[in-house]
């Protein structure tokens, strides 16, 4: 799959034998964004049913949401807090060395608005031996 250009990067860097914690703040009122970007949210409008995948590519280097009741997703109004990882048996994977490779995972949600909006948004993930 193509990453599109518009995708949400995560910025830091993740080793293959981590367990990171990632939140993703949905764009509002108020967020900053990249200059000609638009709010996703409006005034008074939550994130509703969200749903966060990997995505098939990502699966294939092993990247996997945790999803222990510890380490489970947590959905709020406007973000969406997870953990990361990649599959122990994937951890070796000559992919990881160098720059590393950029996963890619989907969220889809609706809002609470009248008629609800549906919305889809990849992120990525970079991850390296670091």
């Amino acid at each position: 799959m193509a990453i599109p250009p518009a995708a949400h990067r995560i910025t830091r860097v993740m080793d293959p034998t981590d367990r990171q914690l990632r939140r993703i703040t949905i764009s509002g009122p108020g967020t900053r964004l990249p200059s000609g970007a638009t709010a996703i949210l409006k005034n008074n409008e939550e994130m509703v049913d969200p749903e966060l995948v990997v995505l098939a590519e990502a699966a294939a280097y092993g990247l996997r949401i945790v999803v222990d009741p510890e380490y489970a997703p947590e959905f709020g109004e406007d973000f969406v807090e997870f953990w990361l990882e990649i599959a122990p048996e994937r951890r070796a994977d000559s992919a990881f060395q160098g720059a590393g490779v950029e996963l890619p995972m989907e969220l889809t949600f609706t809002t609470n608005a009248v008629p609800p909006p549906r919305y889809q948004q990849t992120i990525t993930q970079r991850v390296a031996h670091q």
